[in-house]
């Protein structure tokens, strides 16, 4: 396993991105791209550079066999279209984050090529979504700094992860103590292993990412229900609900998207049983149903309401 010194990270913070002339001008800029949100990744890379400097990271892993599905790494010296078109589109969109190193082209690819593979503590060996802003934010950012020193090591300096949150975009910058030294070189033989903090980061991601969904959900079937119309916009009213979800004791991603349909039609109205009784009661209070056929019946309910006010 792979050890540091106990200066490991100096700060990670909200920032900005460095100079353009910088990154583009200057060896050692690199962009982390993920093929996941930009789609047709090598593809797209001939379409914007002549004659792109990547490296695919997949290659030489077990993973080499899903090569379209591969982050990739870009060189940004002489790239002055496509960090143009980083800044101006890609890192709104998440398609991945940019990154600085002094060390040599092959010592960049191991560390990175390691972290691809992480250790559950139940599911055994993962892959990790290395190129993702959010994902590597999340670990970044755990408190206490001690779980996240083994992640870049001596071999990536600074780094820009630009973090989408449900209204804005903020750029969050890595700044590498000058003085951290690596006492212990990571081996294919000793992938990181996820800590409790890492499983809590990562589950909070797919979460948001989940919200990204049921918002996209409530936008298409309820843009101007009266959820939406009291929060203001579709990742807010989505954030309801999650936590009513939650709270009335409701499992699954199903049990989210009936809430979803129930609340996008009929607002906090539905919770109320002066307004909706049967169906507030259905949701509020249990009863001889298991817990998704009681959530069932009062969709049902919330849909045979919704058609009612229709005719009127």
């Amino acid at each position: 396993m792979s050890n540091f010194t106990s200066e490991g990270l100096r700060q990670y913070s909200p920032g900005s991105p460095p100079k353009s002339s910088d990154v583009v001008n200057q060896p050692g800029y690199y962009v982390l791209l993920d093929a996941l949100t930009r789609p047709s990744m090598e593809r797209w890379l001939y379409e914007t550079l002549e004659a792109p400097d990547y490296e695919v990271l997949y290659l030489k892993t077990p993973l080499k066999e899903c090569r379209e599905a591969s982050p990739c790494l870009v060189a940004l010296q002489g790239a002055h279209e496509l960090w143009e078109a980083f800044l101006k589109q890609g890192a709104e969109q998440q398609w991945g984050w940019l990154l600085y190193s002094r060390t040599s082209r092959q010592q960049l690819l191991a560390r990175l090529r390691w972290l691809l593979m992480v250790r559950h503590p139940v599911h055994g060996t993962q892959v990790l979504r290395l190129a993702s802003p959010a994902v590597m934010h999340s670990l970044l950012n755990i408190k206490g700094g001690g779980s996240y020193t083994s992640l870049f090591g001596s071999v990536i300096e600074r780094a820009w992860l630009p973090v989408k949150d449900s209204t804005s975009m903020t750029w969050w910058q890595v700044n590498q103590s000058d003085s951290l030294q690596e006492t212990g070189v990571p081996t294919s033989a000793s992938p990181l292993s996820l800590q409790e903090a890492h499983l809590s980061a990562l589950a909070h991601v797919n979460w948001q990412r989940f919200q990204v969904t049921l918002a996209k959900h409530l936008q298409r079937y309820f843009p101007s229900g009266p959820l939406i119309s009291h929060h203001g916009s579709a990742m807010e009213a989505a954030e309801q609900v999650i936590t009513t979800t939650a709270r009335l004791g409701f499992m699954g991603q199903r049990a989210h998207f009936y809430m979803a349909n129930i609340l996008g039609a009929h607002g906090d109205a539905a919770l109320e049983i002066d307004q909706h009784p049967t169906l507030a009661r259905l949701l509020l209070q249990p009863n001889h149903q298991a817990p998704m056929e009681r959530l069932k019946a009062a969709v049902n309910l919330a849909q045979q309401a919704l058609e009612k006010d229709d005719m009127v």
